[in-house]
């Protein structure tokens, strides 16, 4: 019985503990399955309720999800760490970033997202971004936590060693996936 009573008493001390956990590794994994895909300037923001008004200078991925959405200048990020917020974004800064969009709702970001300084990006990820990931989206990729990391056809298995989390797992010649700017 006291050790029923000590079990409860542990147990209610850890009321809830959520936690932000992002399962995509691979920055293909995260441009294939965002909505949008972008070049932005922060222009000003409101920390206070984790809001931040944007000018988009490049579109690389959902047009039509921006046009659909009754303010495509208000990018959010969650206030609560279990939610993977607050992203902390620089005014005047122009980032490369994916974020989502969920029943019209303004865009949303959190730290499971792509933010990258445009000053910062690597060739490998401008070239992604060019097509190479855009048009290999059909190659899957292992999340994080996948016990499957087996290489298929139209699976490229854990990138190996050298590999950055830009690299690209592309088709070759005959059709296969591969992962691509390793070294």
């Amino acid at each position: 019985m006291k050790f029923a009573i000590f079990l409860c008493l542990i147990l209610s001390t850890f009321k809830y503990t959520l936690q932000c956990g992002c399962p995509a590794v691979y920055t293909q994994q995260l441009v294939c399955y965002s909505d949008i895909v972008m070049k932005a300037r922060i222009e000003d923001q409101d920390e206070h309720i984790g809001e931040f008004n944007i000018s988009i200078d490049t579109i690389y991925k959902g047009e039509d999800v921006l046009d659909s959405l009754s303010n495509n200048r208000i990018l959010t990020t969650p206030m609560e760490s279990s939610k993977c917020g607050p992203i902390t974004l620089d005014t005047g800064k122009i980032y490369i970033m994916t974020a989502n969009s969920f029943d019209g709702a303004p865009m949303n970001i959190n730290f499971c997202d792509l933010v990258a300084e445009e000053n910062e990006i690597s060739l490998t990820l401008m070239r992604g971004l060019s097509g190479g990931y855009f048009s290999n989206c059909d190659c899957k990729i292992p999340y994080m936590w996948d016990d499957d990391t087996r290489r298929g056809r139209l699976r490229c298995g854990r990138a190996t060693r050298g590999c950055s989390t830009n690299a690209i797992c592309s088709k070759n010649t005959r059709g296969r996936c591969k992962w691509q700017s390793c070294r």
